[in-house]
């Protein structure tokens, strides 16, 4: 039974096809109402508790653990994503006869979206709606509302939405950097929840995280390749720019996204310089 039960996922992984509205959560309606739920939600429940007690200390204490297990959870489930991921594109990739050209910039020609990577992709999107739970154990912890952790909680959706429906070049190789940044951080707060003392290595993935965004500007030099080079030579400007959208597939998503990582670098660049300059004053001190 195990097997066969095995044998039938891996059928539906290879045959799992982007289909919007057949899927849950798959039409923009449903995803910008779950974000404006998600912020209804938690500055609504923030209003309720600010004239609340505090949760007690057997409270607090079984609080921790959901969180340490919900955090473990998601560690887990990125992991997976990421070799999921990893593993439909080295399928492509052979499928492809060698090239890895899909990685950087995948053709209406070319394109092949069925089986692993549309399955991970929106296993990856659903995940996001999910991670809203770290705010809310945040809200029900007291802990203040930063404007980096609404902002990219509420964004992400968005982007990820759209690497589905556009099947967004370059979609690949970003969302395996930021599964496998996830796989340590969720670690990360799973550990700090059941231990006194935080492990040492916080700032080691805050560094990933920054480091994921600027290699982000590194990788999209392969795709303005593809698509400058392909742009017949009256229309290099407007496929510089997003006016032709034939060449790489999602070009005006992947602009989306580079806006979107380019304000996410700036915000923790500044979380960074803000959290880790205060612990040295401190020390300094």
């Amino acid at each position: 039974m195990p097997s066969s039960r095995a044998a039938a996922w891996v059928a539906y992984i290879d045959e799992f096809t982007w289909q919007p509205g057949k899927l849950p959560l798959s039409t923009p309606i449903e995803a910008a109402g779950m974000v404006a739920a998600y912020l209804v939600l938690i500055f609504g429940l923030q209003a309720y508790l600010s004239g609340k007690p505090k949760l007690s200390a057997a409270g607090e204490k079984q609080l921790a653990r959901l969180m340490g297990w919900h955090n473990l959870a998601l560690s887990g489930t990125s992991l997976a994503m990421f070799v999921g991921t990893l593993w439909g594109s080295m399928t492509r990739y052979q499928r492809d006869g060698g090239s890895a050209k899909f990685l950087f910039c995948e053709s209406r020609e070319e394109a092949k979206w069925v089986g692993a990577l549309p399955f991970w992709a929106y296993v990856y999107y659903l995940s996001k709606f999910w991670e809203f739970g770290d705010t809310v154990f945040n809200v029900l912890k007291r802990k203040e509302l930063d404007f980096l952790h609404v902002y990219h909680h509420a964004l992400v959706v968005l982007m990820c939405y759209l690497w589905l429906e556009t099947h967004q070049s370059l979609q690949q190789m970003g969302q395996m950097a930021n599964c496998l940044v996830h796989v340590f951080m969720y670690y990360y707060y799973y550990r700090s929840q059941f231990t006194k003392e935080r492990p040492w290595w916080k700032p080691v993935v805050t560094n990933g995280q920054i480091l994921q965004f600027q290699m982000s500007f590194v990788l999209c030099s392969g795709l303005l390749y593809y698509q400058y080079a392909a742009a017949p030579a009256g229309a290099k400007l407007d496929a510089m720019i997003g006016v032709n959208d034939e060449l790489c597939m999602g070009y005006r998503a992947f602009l989306y996204n580079i806006c979107f990582n380019l304000s996410l670098l700036y915000l923790f660049s500044a979380f960074k310089k803000k959290t880790y300059g205060a612990d040295k004053a401190k020390k300094v001190k």
